[in-house]
């Protein structure tokens, strides 16, 4: 339309006519109530409206052509009066606004859209932008003045994107949206927090996760000390001894000999200085078993005095009065004496002899061990030594737990990996969380903590936007499982802990040694299970919060689950800033298709 007649009826007056029994406007009597409410609708939107304009003219015009022609066909659309109606309601509302304080709960609850505009050309996170735009006019704090609308935007953002039913978030990210090693921790936490607690009360959740982050200062003194390595090798040592895995690698047999043969140095390791150097020390003593392994077993015993004698004499700093012609049986016994570390010029022949005898004597048990057999034997390495000269017991318990966390988490990720690359891996985790912590200061934690909040408040829907790699083993045991019980249906009810539970029982037939991680294990399946959930139960347009709606409402009849009575209680609860109402509904719709 370029142009509109003078209607035959004007509008006189400012009364609407009301139906007195119903008390409500009565629109198909009065064409001024149904441009009042087209008007209050346009302006209770998220994008603020400032002053009458030709875009705002052809908006309200092209809302309520439809229901003015319905119930007013021989009537005619008047700009002036739009242009009046519109100028009046706008200044009572602002000033009705302008004596209310300001909320942001409410501001958000009116603001916040579940479906894209009409017609909408632009990116979807564009209605953060006007969001913030609009936040910005109403709410008068020098904080809010000072933030630029990019960095208003990103909180919003972060939850607008969950309630939009027709998007696509793969591969979507706003310009404002900048990510670093810390939302890559958080995200992370708060996954952890909520499967110990799917029911944890937002700020509580706000709490841990910062309790968590701070947690990374924990390494610094750590590893001024240089303790970090020492400690992970013993602390994976210790979960292999006490978990039974040694049992896996090595008979009965071979451990009371590889004991023998350990305890032989290992008890001669006994000051402090030399307790936390032991991981050079740990690398002599597998390179003198490897020397041992391969030296021949049944060498004459005038051949061995002849090599005591030479490397007894390479000791004391003199010339060798005969040459064995086995070279390597003297490299061992050099070894030996060096992994010995007491011995001098002065101690008597006779004492080294036997010293040096016993070492070979205890090698001729010994036959060469497979690779990933002489993997972990590095590890029943640092388990003797423990057991001689524990570390663990002199660094604070919190230490060593959050250490430990880090070691098995990294484990159970990578099923694959050797104890080596396992511990590589975190080390390298160690040392990006070191970084972290020499950038933390007090102006940037209170950045972190609004990244924190703007994660923690997505809560379970964060899961919508974690990669997990296809080819993974735990994502390919999972899509396994999940085509065998429920094919290429979608939004199926599922009993979420038994199908964990076979999971869990079907990767750790393929990886047998996780088996001391099992708890870990479960409960990182779990997160892999529910992204893959998030991800494969859903047409890709379905909202991220009717999909976690969806994951909660198979429990509200469970017996265990008393944390909420109804679909709307629940988003009341835990999104307190989101327009409820209109969401459950949406949701309630959803699930009777699914249910017929």
């Amino acid at each position: 339309m370029s142009s509109f007649p003078t209607p035959s009826k004007k509008f006189n007056g400012d009364d609407l006519p009301i139906n007195p029994s119903q008390g409500r406007v009565d629109e198909t009597k009065d064409p001024k109530a149904v441009l009042k409410k087209v008007i209050e609708k346009e302006l209770e939107k998220g994008i603020p409206i400032k002053s009458w304009s030709k875009k705002v003219e052809n908006d309200l015009i092209a809302n309520v052509i439809v229901s003015f022609e319905k119930y007013f066909p021989k009537q005619s659309l008047c700009k002036t009066t739009l242009k009046n109606l519109f100028s009046k309601i706008k200044s009572s509302m602002d000033t009705k606004i302008d004596n209310e304080p300001f909320s942001l709960q409410s501001f958000l609850k009116n603001n916040l859209q579940i479906t894209l505009p009409a017609k909408n050309t632009k990116e979807p996170y564009t209605l953060s932008f006007d969001l913030a735009e609009k936040l910005k006019t109403r709410w008068n704090e020098e904080k809010i003045a000072q933030l630029s609308i990019h960095e208003l935007s990103a909180p919003i953002w972060s939850i607008q994107k969950h309630l939009l039913s027709d998007i696509k978030l793969n591969n979507l990210r706003a310009p404002f949206e900048v990510y670093g090693y810390e939302d890559q921790l958080i995200l992370e936490s708060i996954v952890s927090l909520l499967i110990d607690n799917p029911l944890i009360e937002n700020s509580d959740l706000v709490n841990s996760v910062e309790s968590i982050i701070k947690k990374v200062n924990i390494l610094t003194l750590l590893n001024e000390e240089k303790k970090i390595k020492p400690l992970l090798y013993t602390l994976y040592a210790n979960i292999c001894s006490e978990s039974g895995v040694y049992d896996l690698y090595f008979s009965k047999l071979e451990q009371q000999r590889l004991k023998a043969f350990f305890s032989h140095f290992t008890t001669l390791q006994s000051n402090s200085k030399q307790s936390l150097e032991r991981g050079e020390w740990a690398e002599r003593l597998l390179s003198l078993y490897l020397l041992g392994v391969y030296l021949p077993k049944n060498i004459p015993e005038k051949v061995l005095e002849i090599g005591i004698e030479e490397s007894i004499s390479q000791l004391r700093g003199e010339a060798a009065a005969k040459n064995t012609g086995n070279k390597n049986l003297v490299i061992f016994f050099n070894a030996s004496l060096y992994l010995h570390c007491f011995f001098s010029k002065n101690t008597s022949y006779e004492k080294i002899k036997q010293f040096l005898m016993q070492c070979y004597t205890l090698t001729t048990n010994f036959a060469p061990f497979h690779q990933t057999t002489f993997d972990r034997l590095e590890f029943f390495v640092y388990s003797e030594m423990e057991k001689k000269h524990s570390i663990l017991t002199s660094i604070d318990p919190i230490s060593i737990t959050y250490l430990k966390d880090i070691l098995i988490k990294t484990q159970v990720e990578n099923p694959y990996f050797s104890p080596e690359s396992c511990l590589s891996k975190t080390i390298g985790i160690c040392n990006q969380r070191l970084n972290l912590s020499a950038k933390i200061t007090q102006k940037s934690f209170s950045q972190i903590k609004l990244k924190i909040h703007m994660w923690a408040t997505s809560r379970e829907m964060v899961m919508r936007q974690i990669h997990i790699a296809p080819e993974h083993p735990f994502t390919l045991a999972i899509s396994k499982l999940w085509k065998k019980i429920v094919g290429h249906k979608l939004m199926r009810y599922m009993d979420h802990h038994s199908f964990i539970d076979h999971v869990l029982k079907s990767v750790l037939k393929d990886f047998p040694a996780l088996s001391p991680f099992k708890n870990a294990l479960k409960k990182n399946l779990s997160a892999y299970y529910m992204i893959f959930w998030y991800n494969m139960n859903f047409d890709s347009k379905a909202s991220t919060l009717d999909r976690w709606l969806f994951w909660h409402h198979q429990n509200l009849n469970a017996k265990d689950h008393t944390g909420f009575k109804d679909i709307e209680q629940l988003c009341a609860l835990f999104f307190p800033n989101i327009p409820h109402k209109e969401c459950a509904a949406r949701f309630k719709a959803l699930i009777s298709k699914v249910k017929a």
